[in-house]
């Protein structure tokens, strides 16, 4: 890094010590090492403290989950490269700086939509490196450039979505330092009510405690923590939690309630599910978890068979997006421990010309590295969490085809093993209740929130 950015990497990392920024969320990268927040691949990689695109097919790269408002900032080391945000499949805005210009355009899948470009300020180092920063409220969005204002952009067509680097389609594009916050957390209730009028329009939702009782389900919110964990090894690992603010119990029962009665009863029933324990900051051996299914481990299926435990809020859930996913995932697994076969050896031999076959069992439960985030450029999976182990990929694919069917769809088209994939998952579960026929998939597709 050149010696006149140093001082940004120290205020990056003196932010995220201090906690004093005034941001609820702040995560840095200074691409010394891989990590699993970004993806690597022939296309994307780190190398020599540095994040490098080279995309032939897409031309974003994200990190987060869906956001609305946050600040990220990157240092872009050549020409070619930007920022990209609110991305949803393929739109999105970017910010970049190339040519003497500073411009913000919004892509609608191949076509791009300028939005506003001016004269790069005085700062600006034609062959770089250039700090690039991006400070999104609302529908505004205040751009700068090594420091000072640029411009400052409105627009309310991506409202929401995915956050992180950009580089034009055949474009080398190196990045050094990353640092993204998001604000102050707040309650879920705006967007479960946006979720409620997407599903229900003017009728009214189905209340939480009938949901529970029709699917034969106790939901717990008073666990008692730690719960020790013996897998077997001589460990004793623990899962940490409390029990969940009230207001955020209550709305997430309301999310919770939701996601249930997109299914046949009949489904829910035969998969075993009995409980459900809400929790809050939910962590396995200290690493924030989702969620986590009793079955997981030997141990899990003997104390507390059919129960999933869910947290409403914490480091891995901390929007509707992603608790309706982890929802949907852990419900697999329910599904899979009782019906599937353990190993599943057809499934796995899916992954021969997949990048990198998966973990045949399920100790790499112990030792997570892979995170959510669809990634489109690679082969055979949709994440780098599906590679954790045969189980992990099967309940993200089913997750993705309940919860966000058009992307999976999409991938299918170009991905063969996604498309053996999805015909597997549809199959399994067609058997354990004839309602989960294409009907309920086309039902899937048509709630789809957009």
């Amino acid at each position: 890094m050149p010696s006149e950015y140093w001082w940004r990497s120290l205020a990056f990392l003196a932010l995220l010590a201090s906690g004093s920024s005034g941001w609820g969320e702040e995560d840095f990268y200074n691409f010394s090492a891989t990590s699993a927040y970004w993806p690597e691949t022939a296309q994307t990689y780190t190398k020599g403290g540095t994040y490098h695109l080279e995309l032939t097919e897409s031309s974003a790269v994200t990190m987060t989950d869906v956001i609305k408002d946050f600040k990220v900032e990157t240092i872009v080391l050549q020409p070619g490269g930007g920022i990209a945000f609110r991305r949803t499949d393929k739109d999105y805005y970017v910010f970049q700086v190339a040519d003497g210009q500073a411009s913000v355009g919004r892509w609608e899948a191949s076509r791009y939509v300028p939005l506003q470009t001016v004269t790069a300020a005085a700062s600006y180092h034609p062959s770089g490196p250039n700090l690039l920063e991006v400070d999104a409220q609302g529908n505004r969005f205040h751009c700068y450039l090594n420091g000072a204002p640029v411009m400052t952009v409105e627009d309310t067509a991506l409202p929401t979505g995915e956050v992180g680097l950009y580089a034009g389609v055949g474009v080398h594009a190196a990045f050094d330092d990353y640092w993204i916050a998001i604000p102050q957390e707040h309650p879920i209730k705006e967007d479960l009510d946006r979720l409620i009028r997407e599903r229900f329009g003017a009728a009214a939702p189905p209340q939480p405690e009938a949901v529970f009782e029709q699917n034969g389900i106790k939901v717990e919110v008073n666990h008692i923590y730690p719960l020790l964990v013996k897998p077997g090894d001589g460990s004793v690992r623990t899962l940490t939690g409390r029990a969940p603010d009230a207001e955020l119990s209550r709305q997430y029962q309301s999310l919770l309630a939701l996601e249930l009665s997109r299914y046949p009863v009949s489904f829910i029933r035969n998969i075993g599910l009995r409980k459900i324990i809400l929790t809050q900051n939910q962590k396995f051996d200290g690493v924030p978890i989702g969620g986590i299914t009793f079955g997981e481990l030997p141990q899990f299926r003997r104390r507390v068979e059919g129960a999933i435990y869910l947290d409403v809020w914490g480091e891995m859930n901390k929007s509707p997006f992603w608790s309706q996913k982890a929802i949907n995932h852990e419900l697999f697994h329910c599904a899979d421990y009782k019906h599937g076969p353990q190993p599943n050896l057809s499934w796995i031999l899916l992954n021969i010309n997949g990048e990198g076959a998966p973990n045949w069992g399920r100790e790499s439960f112990l030792n997570r590295k892979g995170n959510g985030v669809y990634v489109d450029a690679l082969k055979g999976y949709l994440n780098t969490y599906s590679q954790e182990n045969f189980m992990e990929d099967r309940a993200e694919i089913f997750a993705g085809l309940v919860f966000c069917p058009s992307r999976v769809l999409k991938k299918m088209q170009t991905d063969p093993i996604i498309a053996k994939k999805v015909e597997a998952i549809k199959s399994f579960v067609l058997a354990i209740s004839p309602e989960m026929d294409e009907k309920f998939w086309a039902r899937m597709a048509a709630m789809e929130t957009k």
